[in-house]
C-alpha cells in the first residue's frame, strides 16, 4: 500500500465521521463547523484525484 492510498483512505475516513456529525449533532453550530470541515476535505479528496476544476469550484 502507497502513502498516496493511506492519505485517500484516512480523508475518506475523516469526511465519512465529519459527515456524520453533521446530521446527528444537535448543536447548529457544530453541525455548521462541521459542515465546513466536510467540505473542505470534499474538496482535498477531488485535489487527491487530480481534477482540480472540481476542487476550485
Amino acid at each position: 500500500m502507497e502513502i498516496y492510498e493511506i492519505v485517500t483512505y484516512f480523508t475518506l475516513l475523516l469526511l465519512l465521521f465529519s459527515a456524520a456529525r453533521v446530521v446527528t449533532t444537535s448543536n447548529v453550530i457544530h453541525a455548521a463547523i462541521s459542515l465546513v470541515f466536510t467540505l473542505a476535505l470534499t474538496a482535498t479528496l477531488f485535489l487527491l484525484l487530480s481534477t482540480q476544476f472540481v476542487a476550485y469550484l
